[in-house]
């Protein structure tokens, strides 16, 4: 339990005095190593040491609240965004830096939700802090009733049903005996101990209370309330002098009932409580009242003639019965012998029958006819046909089919026989449910029935059930078909549809982290299945998004064409060492011109031998072209994004 603290005290005090608002700002969490969960809070201790505070939570405006003037009550909400820590030291501090209340709670772990690793907790605390005028001094303004996630609502309902329950056995004010009858004592006035209920409220008064503000003449009124107090919901009642007092709500909203008790006047007490005579628990009160109510109902009885002996009582004078009209005659009657009349009409004289006509067909000989209430029509009821209602040679009409097999116990059957005989149709209706159900079925055969089917309809037909919320549908038009939201990652209401966030969560999103939670975003996407095992896609998490990628393939390239061109090439030919060639030594032609001494010199003229046809060998170096690249040219294929053929449609979420 929460303790204010010494200093919370003192700053109350404070702020009282100055007439200042005291503002509690936030929670504190801490880890104090060896804290007995079962100690006493030490009021005179500070915060521990910054090394054990494990969270701070700023209190958001909306998460404080009043339950009556002087109680207060602030909430802490972690999210499973939040962790990880443990705490067993819980704090609460003003926006000075007061340590204004604490309360030692044994270890607790709060941890962040990382999937799929680990599954994290939400944690909420609340701290409710109790002193006089506590409401006032903080200026709250929220009835924590309105956010308090509790059973306020539910016990409150409870606490109502309790009180009309009382007031249906005791009305409007119901005082047991001279329980809260006033008297004098001395100049002074006082109410006596005792129970009372005022409009199913229960007042108990273990002692003698004195009426204050007596100013005669006046009205003593008895003003009773039903009170939250902490964590409970008590009477509270008190006395008031006044000439006349009506129930009323006070300032908070709560009903009061006022109930006069007395009017004083100088020399006399008037009471005005509705007094029963009860000193006892009520059923023997009850018992002894029905006693004394039968006694006297059975002398009723006997003497208007009710029971046998009243009867009796009757006969103890003679009667005469008479006849009038078209029979005549008498006979005496005293409750001795039998009385007989031998009574004789005409043949035909139905004019002469005043009373006693038929009022059926049967009665005047007509016997084929259907009388009213056969087979249900035009009658009350309907008869009961069970394990008949199988029969295909049951009438048509309405049926009771009250603890068959064909149907659920308690059914309205309607059957229809067809124009073949062992051939029908039939139509039920259970009673005494919560909601109205219709079940058929027909002949498949002669004499053989189909299984009956339950019919659908607007009271009993769930779309939840036909497409659960988080299916993504694809749509052909423009607009999402009914029940469902298009994937464009919008944040949308948790409770508007809370179904939807109950399936996804915050897996696409947070939205504002309270209120809202994002959808899917689809638009321009393509949808892959999870990989759930299979090991194509491996480490895939559900509605993770992936980036475009191609599959590893080749192209075929070409270099530019450098036209036609040479390169410049030196070199020797290799040597083939000192050799000869053989020439022939005949004389093949001599031209002589003799002109005597000095003539001119002799040409002769001759082929060598030939060597055959052969090469020689060149060694070249080509001229360096040093460092140098070509171009390579990579023919372009496709657009600016991979994809396959494709129809585009509308992604579309169930919610």
């Amino acid at each position: 339990m929460a303790r204010i603290t010494l200093a919370g005290e003192s700053l109350i005090a404070q702020k009282q005095s100055a007439e200042q608002v005291l503002n509690v700002s936030r929670f504190i969490y801490a880890n104090v190593p060896g804290l007995d969960p079962a100690m006493e809070v030490d009021r005179a201790a500070g915060k521990p040491p910054a090394a054990q505070i494990v969270y701070t939570h700023e209190i958001p405006a909306e998460n404080v609240g009043f339950v009556n003037p002087n109680q207060v009550v602030y909430s802490s909400m972690l999210g499973s965004n939040i962790g990880d820590f443990d705490w067993n030291w819980l704090g609460l501090e003003t926006e000075e830096g007061v340590l204004f209340a604490v309360a030692y709670v044994p270890l607790q772990q709060k941890r962040r939700n990382i999937p799929p690793l680990q599954i994290g907790n939400n944690t909420t605390r609340n701290i409710l802090v109790e002193y006089d005028g506590a409401q006032a001094l903080t200026a709250i303004n929220i009835d924590a009733s309105t956010w308090q996630h509790d059973f306020t609502v539910r016990l409150g309902g409870i606490d109502e049903r309790e009180r009309l329950s009382n007031r249906d056995v005791y009305g409007r004010a119901c005082f047991f005996g001279t329980g809260l009858q006033v008297e004098k004592v001395g100049a002074s006035y006082q109410v006596k101990p005792g129970l009372a209920y005022v409009e199913g409220v229960r007042v108990s008064v273990p002692a003698a209370q004195a009426v204050p503000g007596v100013a005669l003449p006046t009205t003593v009124w008895l003003d009773v309330v039903l009170e939250q107090q902490q964590n409970n919901v008590v009477a509270r009642w008190s006395l008031v002098c006044a000439a006349a007092k009506a129930d009323y709500q006070d300032a908070l909203g709560v009903q009061h009932y006022c109930i006069a008790l007395a009017d004083l006047a100088v020399s006399d007490i008037t009471d005005r409580r509705p007094i029963e005579a009860i000193e006892g628990p009520l059923v023997k009160h009850f018992a002894t009242v029905k006693a004394v109510n039968e006694v006297k109902d059975r002398v009723e009885d006997l003497e208007d003639g009710t029971t046998a002996a009243g009867k009796a009582k009757i006969l103890e004078t003679a009667r005469s019965l008479k006849f009038t009209g078209a029979v005549t005659g008498q006979g005496v009657f005293n409750g001795s012998v039998d009385v007989t009349f031998n009574v004789q009409l005409s043949d035909f004289d139905w004019s002469k029958i005043t009373t006693g006509k038929p009022t059926t067909l049967a009665g005047y000989g007509i016997i084929d006819a259907i009388k009213a209430g056969s087979y249900g029509l035009a009658g009350p009821i309907a008869p009961r046909a069970d394990a008949a209602i199988d029969n295909f040679d049951l009438p048509g009409g309405f049926h009771v089919d009250y603890d068959g097999a064909a149907f659920p116990r308690y059914s309205c059957v309607l059957n229809m026989p067809y124009t073949a005989v062992g051939y029908g149709a039939q139509i039920a209706i259970p009673q005494a449910t919560g909601a109205v159900r219709v079940f058929a079925r027909s002949a498949r055969g002669a004499n053989l029935w189909n299984d009956s089917v339950e019919l659908y309809h607007t009271g009993n037909l769930d779309p939840s059930v036909i497409v659960p919320p988080g299916t993504v549908i694809l749509f052909a038009g423009p607009t999402p078909p009914a029940g469902t939201l298009r994937m464009n990652g919008a944040a949308v209401s948790r409770t508007v549809y809370a179904k939807l966030f109950q399936a996804i969560g915050t897996r696409y999103g947070a939205g504002d982290g309270s209120t809202t939670f994002n959808l899917p975003e689809a638009r321009g996407e393509f949808p892959r299945f999870l990989d759930d095992g299979r090991n194509v896609d491996p480490g895939r998490v559900l509605g993770s998004f992936q980036a475009s990628q191609n599959l590893s393939h080749t192209h075929t390239a070409s270099a530019d064409s450098a036209g036609a061109h040479v390169h410049t090439v030196t070199g020797t030919a290799q040597s083939a060492g000192a050799h000869s060639h053989k020439i022939w030594q005949g004389r093949a032609k001599e031209n002589t011109s003799t002109e005597g001494n000095g003539g001119d010199n002799a040409f002769f003229d001759g082929d060598s031998s030939t060597a055959g046809a052969h090469t020689h060998v060149v060694n070249g170096t080509a001229a360096a072209a040093g460092t140098h690249s070509h171009t390579i040219t990579v023919a372009a294929n496709g657009g600016n994004e991979a994809r396959p053929r494709n129809v585009a449609y509308l992604a579309c979420i169930a919610y």
